[in-house]
């Protein structure tokens, strides 16, 4: 990149340009939004069912899928950097990684010690960074979900954990994999 000075108007043609970037780049991704809308789904609905069905001791089986889906990611995101990306894909990027690092730790390392908090706090972490990534990318819809995430996690801290899994299962349907499927078909 060469050092001369930018006008204010070549200044915010540039970050029109990256922001434009880089929510083409994500419309792209609408698949992953879909994949970890359909995992979440049905996880917290399997996780569900057996616990309704008295199945404890495995209930959590479900969530085996999630390292499967972040392997995916990682290998999707991977190929998709050498085709080129810009800072506000790989700040995105970053912050879904960081995002997914803690949940898979809070999740099968932390479990047994947060408890009932844990759905809250994995449904805030989503929230997160769905509202990082709305943000980052001018996208309303996702916006609005990373908002209801959040506020389904705040709301399961006074809802019985019975209903946790249900409402993970709603969430990832209504405001992962809907608003996946609905940018895949603006692209």
């Amino acid at each position: 990149m060469d050092s001369k000075s930018l006008s204010p108007q070549e200044s915010l043609d540039l970050i029109s340009k990256v922001i434009t970037d880089a929510r083409n780049s994500f419309k792209d991704n609408g698949i992953i939004y879909i994949m970890w809308g359909i995992l979440i789904t049905l996880a917290g609905a399997g996780q569900f069912l057996l616990l309704h069905f008295e199945q404890h001791s495995i209930s959590y089986f479900p969530y085996f899928v999630m390292p499967v889906g972040g392997i995916i990611s990682i290998v999707y995101y991977t190929k998709k950097k050498r085709r080129g990306s810009n800072i506000i894909s790989t700040l995105v990027g970053r912050i879904w990684t960081a995002v997914l690092i803690n949940i898979l730790i809070l999740g099968f390392v932390f479990a047994t010690q947060l408890g009932n908090s844990l759905t809250p706090i994995i449904l805030l972490l989503i929230g997160i960074g769905t509202l990082a990534s709305g943000t980052a990318l001018k996208e309303n819809m996702l916006l609005l979900s990373g908002l209801s995430i959040n506020v389904m996690g705040l709301l399961c801290f006074f809802i019985d954990y019975a209903y946790h899994s249900l409402i993970i299962a709603a969430a990832g349907f209504f405001f992962t994999l809907i608003p996946g499927i609905i940018l895949n078909k603006k692209k």
